[in-house]
């Protein structure tokens, strides 16, 4: 399980790397940002207390269940059933990146 103290000791790890390293390059916050984003891909499951709720899609446990492309919107988890119909995510318990697409 990923905390955000680990987050926060590998965004640590990654700046010092940069400074510190040959290039130089600094990056700016978009990169520290997709950084941390593919090392929460290879984490797995995480608690929902460290889901993003900016509107990213992501896939849910809740229910014995999986709920594939949910995102946070007006103060609760929902997923589209139909095109035009959004449904609660009844207590999820953990988040998971979404899997990359097929190449």
């Amino acid at each position: 399980m990923t905390t955000l103290a680990d987050l926060a000791r590998v965004e640590r790890e990654l700046r010092a790397e940069y400074i510190v390293g040959k290039s130089g390059y600094v990056p700016n916050e978009l990169d520290w940002a997709d950084t941390i984003a593919a090392y929460i891909k290879t984490q797995g499951w995480q608690p929902i207390e460290t889901a993003p709720r900016d509107g990213h899609q992501v896939d849910l446990w809740a229910e014995d269940c999986r709920f594939t492309n949910c995102w946070w919107r007006f103060g609760r988890w929902v997923y589209e059933v139909y095109p035009d119909q959004i449904e609660d995510v009844k207590e999820p318990t953990h988040w998971m990146p979404l899997p990359e697409p097929p190449k």
